[in-house]
């Protein structure tokens, strides 16, 4: 896949710190955090993160991608739209949802290109 490398590993960040937030204040006796890569049937690239912490309220799963909304006491509201702006800028995808046994998933699809070139301005990352 072809993207600027800097502001992927970002969001990817953002994703983690976010889940590793989640589960510290769950309570949950386990705490887990499960990343995967795949490739869709549309032939883009996916990121997930999935948690078992306490999950996305429910009234704001609508909202969690908008700037200053935080569903943290001390939180600003700003990485999730952050991530949001990097994901779409390189022609991607960003959802957030509710895993069915409890804690959230987060997902993120980039398309591959076809062909760079070398002038591009663009960097390949690895698979």
């Amino acid at each position: 896949m072809l993207g600027d490398r800097i502001q992927l590993q970002q969001v990817i960040i953002n994703l983690l710190v976010n889940s590793v937030q989640a589960i510290v204040h769950s309570g949950q006796p386990i705490r887990r955090i499960d990343i995967q890569t795949s490739v869709n049937e549309d032939g883009s690239v996916g990121f997930s993160v999935f948690d078992n912490g306490p999950g996305i309220a429910t009234g704001d799963l609508g909202r969690i991608f908008d700037s200053f909304f935080s569903t943290k006491d001390a939180g600003i509201g700003i990485g999730l739209a952050i991530c949001q702006s990097i994901i779409r800028a390189h022609g991607g995808s960003i959802l957030g949802a509710n895993r069915p046994n409890g804690g959230a998933h987060f997902r993120f699809a980039l398309p591959v290109p076809l062909t760079a070139g070398p002038d591009s301005g663009v960097v390949a990352l690895a698979r």
